[in-house]
Protein backbone atom coordinates (compact mmCIF):
# COMPACT_ATOMS: atom_id res chain seq x y z
CA UNK A 1 0.00 0.00 0.00
CA UNK A 2 1.37 3.79 -0.67
CA UNK A 3 0.01 4.91 2.94
CA UNK A 4 2.28 2.02 4.78
CA UNK A 5 5.70 3.61 2.17
CA UNK A 6 7.99 6.56 1.96
CA UNK A 7 9.06 7.83 -1.39
CA UNK A 8 12.42 9.36 -1.53
CA UNK A 9 13.16 10.15 -5.38
CA UNK A 10 15.08 12.88 -7.02
CA UNK A 11 16.25 13.79 -10.42
CA UNK A 12 19.76 15.94 -11.42
CA UNK A 13 20.22 18.18 -14.03
CA UNK A 14 22.63 16.48 -16.23
CA UNK A 15 23.62 19.71 -17.93
CA UNK A 16 24.78 21.52 -14.67
CA UNK A 17 26.42 18.05 -13.26
CA UNK A 18 28.72 17.64 -16.21
CA UNK A 19 30.30 21.00 -16.40
CA UNK A 20 31.42 20.86 -12.57
CA UNK A 21 35.20 20.22 -12.02
CA UNK A 22 36.07 17.97 -9.75
CA UNK A 23 39.34 17.34 -8.07
CA UNK A 24 37.79 14.05 -6.50
CA UNK A 25 34.03 12.87 -7.08
CA UNK A 26 33.37 10.14 -5.58
CA UNK A 27 29.26 10.33 -5.77
CA UNK A 28 27.44 8.18 -8.28
CA UNK A 29 25.37 11.20 -10.60
CA UNK A 30 22.25 9.92 -11.90
CA UNK A 31 18.23 10.12 -10.61
CA UNK A 32 17.79 7.93 -7.45
CA UNK A 33 14.28 6.11 -6.82
CA UNK A 34 13.96 4.72 -2.66
CA UNK A 35 11.18 3.02 -1.49
CA UNK A 36 10.71 2.45 2.32
CA UNK A 37 8.14 0.47 3.85
CA UNK A 38 6.65 2.24 7.43
CA UNK A 39 5.64 0.46 10.09
CA UNK A 40 2.33 0.72 12.25
CA UNK A 41 4.70 2.04 15.38
CA UNK A 42 5.46 4.94 12.61
CA UNK A 43 2.95 8.16 13.60
CA UNK A 44 2.52 9.44 9.65
CA UNK A 45 1.02 12.23 10.49
CA UNK A 46 3.96 13.54 12.68
CA UNK A 47 6.50 12.64 9.52
CA UNK A 48 8.62 15.30 8.10
CA UNK A 49 12.06 16.51 6.40
CA UNK A 50 14.33 19.00 5.88
CA UNK A 51 17.21 19.32 3.09
CA UNK A 52 19.90 21.34 4.24
CA UNK A 53 22.90 21.15 2.58
CA UNK A 54 22.84 18.77 0.16
CA UNK A 55 21.92 16.49 2.68
CA UNK A 56 18.27 15.14 3.39
CA UNK A 57 17.05 14.13 7.05
CA UNK A 58 13.97 12.36 7.54
CA UNK A 59 12.52 12.26 11.07
CA UNK A 60 9.88 9.23 11.42
CA UNK A 61 8.69 9.65 15.22
CA UNK A 62 6.96 6.48 16.75
CA UNK A 63 3.33 6.55 17.52
CA UNK A 64 2.15 6.87 21.26
CA UNK A 65 0.55 3.55 21.73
Amino acid sequence: MIEDSLIVFGKINYSEVSNRNYILNENEVGNYFRKFNISDSIDKTKINAKYDNGQLIVHLPKSEK
